[in-house]
């Protein structure tokens, strides 16, 4: 009898040890973000990790971002990403041309450029798949890259590239948000300021033309703007109510009655365009929002998440859409999020307990539930919320208490279509570059190393403690097995 109870004390022993390394394995991190077929997170100890498409194939679990550390923001994008460190420098790293992702295999960072941008003292920085925005301790905002559409915001800057900061015409910046070549900027006062790309009257000046200095937008108590890579705008304000203006293409209204309006004689699409803000039919008390691709999400102060537009980049209807023109919940999210990350096709939730959950688009597996579609195509993602493996959430992090959504898609295709905006009628250009991502939460970056096999989670810092632990339930049940041999031998 004794013999029987020392032997399921030492199963239940050896069942909490496996228990203990499954929790080793988890990384705890500060902020996450969603992006395009990748997913970012900041550890707490300033290292970034990865999953999704990274180093040229698909990371079911996340890997450590060897080249980076000390980071405290970080800014995804379709091509890459930007990382702000401790100590106020900037790092950004882009795929190279001919980039091809392979599926399987052990990430390649000779996939990347990494480069260290000329720069110190930054406090935010901002991305798009071409250009970046920093902005440094004094207000000012400097911007390298590509000028396409005159991102640079200084009319005196007329080239149409830059490796060098340039300084744009506008201070006291508190942050930026950017999709495609549209740019939006908080200043210290709380008043924002635009300027850029205008298709679609995206920068709510009541044209289409492009703006190359920046002009404050003329609203109020602005919260917070999220721009998508589609031309569509969303905005918070300080009441908790949401707007949306520009292009209207996959039922960004939240309204049934402003949804998509058909197929014109000569085939094109039919769409609604806002020339000014609109407001969102029942949407009060909203805490924070981002934008995907034809989709937004909005995090209430209860807790609850909503969706509304068109997930078609994200599911196949026929294994279950979120797809709706009314703000709907996310099945399988508690109604106790802290956080969202929205990004290009999918999204992330921070939930109380820590936990982190994600949906949308899986086709690279930068959901993090440790899945991969067999046919992207036919099954390109999950309409229902699924819990992010190997990774938890410091609750005590700033991003839990301040979520920040920090949005920086560019330009997605698009359908060559017809709008109405008001009484007119317009056509939208045809574009073919990708968009990228919208951020959550508060931190980021910093490079140093080559990667290698032992960025890998499993034999990570943390996969290692998960060993230990295993061996030594290993000996304990040795141990245990010793001790009965003997007393039988008694």
């Amino acid at each position: 009898m004794i013999q029987l109870k020392i032997i399921k004390m030492l199963i239940i022993a050896f069942l909490c040890m496996i228990a203990l390394s499954s929790v080793a394995n988890a990384v705890t991190v500060k902020a996450v973000y969603a992006g395009g077929t990748t997913s970012y997170a900041i550890a707490d100890d300033g290292s970034v990790w990865a999953w999704g498409d990274y180093g040229g194939v698909n990371n079911l679990h996340p890997v450590k971002v060897s080249f980076v550390d000390n980071v405290t923001m970080l800014s995804a994008n379709s091509n890459g990403a930007a990382a702000l460190k401790e100590d106020g420098t900037v790092w950004r790293w882009e795929q190279k041309q001919g980039y091809t992702n392979v599926g399987t295999g052990v990430p390649n960072i000779d996939d990347y450029d990494i480069t260290k941008i000329d720069i110190t003292g930054v406090k935010y920085i901002a991305s798009s798949s071409n250009t970046l925005f920093m902005v440094k301790a004094d207000g000012t905002l400097w911007v390298c890259g590509y000028n396409d559409d005159g991102v640079f915001g200084n009319p005196d800057f007329t080239k149409n590239y830059s490796a060098e900061p340039v300084k744009a015409s506008i201070d006291h910046i508190r942050r930026v948000v950017v999709a495609f070549n549209s740019v939006f900027a908080q200043k210290d006062d709380g008043s924002w300021w635009d300027w850029g790309n205008n298709d679609f009257y995206v920068l709510d000046d009541g044209t289409t033309e492009i703006r190359y200095a920046p002009v404050r937008l003329n609203i109020d108590n602005v919260k917070d703007i999220s721009p998508s890579g589609d031309s569509n705008i969303l905005m918070l304000t300080t009441d908790g109510t949401v707007f949306t203006w520009g292009l209207i293409a996959g039922g960004q209204a939240g309204d049934p009655s402003v949804a998509r309006l058909g197929v014109s004689a000569d085939n094109k699409a039919i769409y609604y365009n806002f020339s000014s803000p609109r407001e969102i039919p029942g949407m009060i008390d909203v805490r924070a929002i981002g934008s995907g691709t034809g989709y937004c999400v909005a995090l209430n102060e209860n807790g609850t998440v909503l969706v509304w537009g068109d997930f078609q980049q994200s599911y196949s209807h026929a294994l279950g859409s979120l797809e709706s023109y009314s703000p709907i919940t996310v099945p399988g999210l508690q109604p106790t999020v802290m956080a969202i990350s929205v990004g290009q096709g999918h999204s992330f939730a921070v939930e109380s307990d820590g936990s982190i959950w994600a949906w949308g688009q899986n086709t690279n597996g930068q959901l993090g539930d440790g899945t991969v579609p067999d046919n992207p195509l036919v099954d390109p993602g999950k309409a229902k919320a699924v819990r992010v493996q190997d990774v938890t959430f410091d609750l005590n992090s700033e991003a839990t208490i301040k979520p920040t959504p920090i949005p920086s898609p560019e330009k997605t295709s698009t359908p060559t279509t017809t709008l109405i905006a008001d009484s007119s009628l317009s056509e939208a250009p045809d574009s073919t570059s990708l968009p990228s991502s919208t951020i959550i939460a508060t931190h980021l970056v910093s490079p140093t190393a080559p990667v290698t096999d032992e960025n890998v989670l499993s034999i990570s810092g943390n996969g290692l403690l998960a060993i230990v632990v295993i061996v030594l339930g290993v000996i304990v049940v040795a141990g245990g097995a010793v001790y009965l041999f003997l007393r039988k031998r008694e």
